[in-house]
Order: structure tokens, then sequence, then C-alpha cells
């Protein structure tokens, strides 16, 4: 249900930039992320390992790119071509 929300007001703000599109996301992901890391215990940079959090930042920097794309597909193409792909 939250994916067609997500895809559905992402179609109706065709006229914002899909880079504050994606910063608004992003802030709203953050705060949840760290509520739930803050129950937890959890460090929200991960274990103190370089390689891990190394890691974590080349998924991060990927999953941007990969999220971007997505927004801008959703508005540039219909809905379902956008889904589809």
């Amino acid at each position: 249900f939250s994916f067609s929300v997500m895809f559905l007001l992402v179609k109706v703000m065709k006229s914002m930039n899909a880079f504050t599109l994606v910063f608004w996301r992003s802030v709203v992901q953050i705060a949840i992320s760290l509520v739930d890391l803050y129950e937890k215990s959890e460090s929200p940079l991960g274990p103190k390992d370089f390689r891990v959090r190394f890691y974590l930042v080349l998924r991060a920097l990927f999953g941007a790119a990969a999220v971007m794309a997505w927004f801008f597909g959703i508005q540039i193409l219909p809905l379902p071509d956008a889904v589809t792909l």
C-alpha cells in the first residue's frame, strides 16, 4: 500500500524536481530509521569495521541513484509502464 501511495504522490507532483522528491523521501526515511535504530540500541553507522561502513556508504550511493532514476521514470513515463520497468 505504501508503495502505491508513493507512486501516486510522485506522479501527482510532476512540477517538482525529482531531486526534491528524493530529498523529502529521504528525510522521512531517515527519521523513521533513526527511531527504529534508537529503539533497538544500534548505531546508525553500523559496526565499527571499516569494510562494513565502506559497503554501507557504497550501498547508499547506489540506492540514491536508483531512487533518482525510479522517480524520474515515474514522472516521465505513464505510471503502468514505469511500474513495469
